[in-house]
C-alpha cells in the first residue's frame, strides 16, 4: 500500500462565499449578530445605523449587547473557531445568566459571525467579561488576499488599543461594522419590520432596538384570521408524528409589501425559510388572493437531528425526507385557506350596506329574469385586477347578459362559444361598491351595443355568440 498521504486545505477565498456571497443585504447580516446576542444570553441588544439616507464608505454600524461577554480565551477558543457547533454541548442549550432561563442555541454552523463581511470591509469586536477587555478587528481584505492562511498559522486579527485591560464595565459585547460595502438608502420602519420578521423571540425577555426605538412583532390588521384570537396560534401534528404551530391571516386588501406575503417557518425562533407558499403559484387555487395572506410556522424539529437550513437561513432543503411532510402540508393548507377566504370574502361583501342596496334591485326583477339576478349578485361579490378577465358563471345559451355599469371605468361582459360569463375592467380593482346600477335594456338607460362581428378586448379573443359590452359615460345615472 502507498505511504503518500493526501491533505485538504481551506483557502482564505472560503470567507468571500460565506460572508459576501452569503449575507448581502443588511437585514441578513444584521439578524445573525443579533441572533449571537441571543445566544450569549442578553436581554438587549441595540443596533445603530444610518437610515433614511444613501450610506457612505465612512459610516458604521454598531450591534451592543448586554450578553454574557467573552474573555480572551473564550474568543480564541470560540469565536474565533469557524465551523464550530455550538449545540455539541448542553443538549443545545445556554446556561442560565441574567436571571434567564435556559434558552435553545439559535447558532449551528459557527460561520453567523462572518456575516457581517457581507456589508462591511472590517469587523470590530469589543467584548468584557470577568472584568477584562478583549478587542480586536477582523479584515476582510486581510483574510482574503492569503490564499492558503489555513495552511500555516492561521490568520491573525488586529488586536486593539484597550485590548487586556481591566474595566468595572457590565459584561457584554459590541460589533461594529466599518468600510461599509452597501451604499443603499435603508428606511427605517421597513428595516426594523424586516428585522422583526425574521425573529419570533422578540418579547419582554429579549428586546431589539434600532436607533432607540423598540423593534416590535405587532400584527398588521387583519379581516380574516385563523385562529382568531390576534396572537394564538394552532398545534397540528403531521402524519410522521413531528408536531407544529401555525396561524395566518388575511388582510382586507392586497399586502404591499411582497416580503411580508406568504408563510415564514421559525426553527428555534429564527427565520429558516423566507415567506414561501409552499411552491404554490396560484392557478385554481387564486394567485389573486396570496396578496392577500400572510402567516408563521413554528417547526423546530426541522433543526433536532440534521442540518436542513441553508447557510444564510433563507430556506429550508424541502426534498429532504424529514422537510417533505411539512411541504406537503403546507400546500394543502395554502388551497383550503384560499378557498375558504373566497366564500368569506363573498359573505363579507354580500353584507356590505352599499352592495345590498343592488342585490335587492336584482332580487325585483320580474320572474323570467331569474338567472340574471344570479348572475348579478355573482358580479356584485367579485374583485378583478386591471385587464384581468374573471370567470363568473357559466351562461345557458338561451339566455342573454343584462346591462352593467361600473363607477369611473368601462366594464365588459362577454359569453364565449363555450357558454362562459367573463368580466373585464381597465380600473386597478373593482370592489362591488364600485357598481352604479342593474336592469335589462328596457329598464336602465345604460348605453350598451350588441356586437358579434368585432373582435373582443382581452385574451377571450372573438366570441361567437353575441356579445354585450357595456360603456357609461359620465351622465349616466342609476336607474
Amino acid at each position: 500500500m502507498s505511504e503518500r498521504a493526501y491533505t485538504m486545505t481551506v483557502a482564505g477565498q472560503l470567507f468571500r462565499h460565506l460572508g459576501l456571497q452569503m449575507y448581502s443585504g443588511a437585514v441578513p447580516a444584521i439578524a445573525e449578530l443579533i441572533s449571537n446576542a441571543y445566544d450569549a444570553m442578553a436581554r438587549n441588544v441595540w443596533i445603530k445605523i444610518p437610515t433614511g439616507r444613501p450610506l457612505q464608505e465612512n459610516d458604521e454600524v454598531a450591534v451592543t449587547d448586554d450578553g454574557h461577554g467573552m474573555t480572551f480565551d473564550d474568543c480564541n477558543g470560540h469565536y474565533l473557531h469557524v465551523g464550530r457547533n455550538r449545540r455539541g454541548s448542553q443538549a443545545g442549550r445556554t446556561a442560565p445568566y441574567n436571571d434567564l432561563e435556559p434558552r435553545r442555541v439559535q447558532g449551528r454552523k459557527g460561520i453567523g459571525k462572518l456575516a457581517a463581511f457581507g456589508i462591511a470591509d472590517r469587523i470590530g469586536v469589543r467584548t468584557i467579561k470577568d472584568r477584562e477587555v478583549a478587542h480586536f478587528a477582523l479584515d476582510y481584505s486581510e483574510l482574503t488576499r492569503n490564499t492558503d492562511f489555513a495552511d500555516s498559522a492561521g490568520y491573525t486579527p488586529e488586536t486593539l488599543q484597550d485590548d487586556g485591560q481591566p474595566t468595572d464595565e457590565a459584561p457584554g459585547t459590541a460589533i461594529i461594522l466599518s468600510r461599509l460595502k452597501i451604499t443603499r438608502r435603508i428606511d427605517a420602519n421597513e428595516f426594523k419590520r424586516s428585522i422583526a420578521r425574521r425573529l419570533l423571540v422578540l418579547d419582554d425577555s429579549f428586546r431589539v432596538y434600532v436607533n432607540g426605538s423598540l423593534i416590535s412583532r405587532d400584527e398588521i390588521p387583519f379581516q380574516f384570521r385563523v385562529p382568531e384570537i390576534t396572537g394564538s396560534w394552532e398545534t397540528c401534528r403531521l402524519p410522521d408524528g413531528n408536531s407544529l404551530k401555525w396561524w395566518a391571516g388575511f388582510c382586507k386588501n392586497t399586502i404591499p409589501d411582497e416580503e411580508m406575503r406568504g408563510f415564514v417557518v421559525y426553527v428555534r425562533g429564527k427565520l429558516a425559510q423566507a415567506p414561501w407558499f409552499f411552491d404554490l403559484s396560484g392557478g385554481v387555487w387564486g394567485q389573486h388572493g396570496m396578496q392577500y395572506l400572510t402567516g408563521e410556522i413554528r417547526a423546530d424539529y426541522l433543526d433536532d437531528h440534521r442540518d436542513l437550513i441553508a447557510t444564510d437561513r433563507g430556506a429550508v432543503r424541502w426534498e429532504d425526507p424529514m422537510a417533505a411532510p411539512l411541504k406537503a402540508w403546507g400546500q394543502s393548507k395554502v388551497r383550503n385557506l384560499l378557498e375558504e377566504w373566497t366564500v368569506k370574502r363573498r359573505r363579507a361583501k354580500i353584507t356590505n350596506p352599499r352592495v345590498i342596496i343592488y342585490i335587492e334591485r336584482a332580487k325585483r326583477l320580474p320572474p323570467r329574469e331569474e338567472w340574471e339576478k344570479q348572475y348579478l349578485m355573482r358580479l356584485a361579490t367579485v374583485s378583478v385586477r386591471r385587464n384581468q378577465w374573471t370567470r363568473l358563471s357559466r351562461v345557458p345559451s338561451q339566455h342573454r347578459i343584462v346591462s352593467v355599469a361600473v363607477r369611473g371605468t368601462t366594464g365588459f361582459l362577454a359569453v364565449t362559444a363555450d357558454g362562459v360569463l367573463w368580466y373585464l375592467s381597465d380600473k386597478q380593482s373593482v370592489e362591488p361598491n364600485g357598481i352604479l346600477g342593474i336592469g335589462d335594456s328596457s329598464t336602465s338607460n345604460w348605453r350598451w351595443t350588441r356586437d358579434s362581428s368585432t373582435p373582443f378586448p382581452g385574451t377571450v379573443g372573438n366570441p361567437s355568440r353575441e356579445t354585450v359590452v357595456v360603456a357609461p359615460t359620465e351622465s349616466d345615472s342609476t336607474p
